[in-house]
């Protein structure tokens, strides 16, 4: 069986950046026995992937994390670091 290729810009994990960007990643978990698919933000810290997720999981496909509403940014750890001091809708 040939490995399937992913779509919609997902990229297998081999070429993710290992820089300290972060990016959206997901993986496929089990949930009561039906298979689903989980995303989270990782980044790579030198020797794994660490993000937003208190247990382990071990990321299938990446790709990069769209931009934030408002022109805000994100840090390594998906915390916004200049959000809008307007209410946001």
């Amino acid at each position: 069986m040939s490995e399937r290729v992913p779509l919609n810009g997902w990229q297998t994990m081999d070429s993710a950046p290992r820089d300290g960007t972060q990016i959206l990643a997901c993986t496929v978990v089990d949930v009561d026995g039906v298979g689903a698919w989980y995303y989270f933000t990782v980044f790579w810290t030198g020797t794994d992937w660490s993000g937003q997720l208190n247990w382990p999981l071990s990321p299938r496909y990446w790709q990069s994390t769209p931009p934030p509403p408002y022109g805000s940014t994100l840090n390594a750890y998906g915390s916004v670091t200049n959000y809008p001091k307007e209410p946001m809708p």
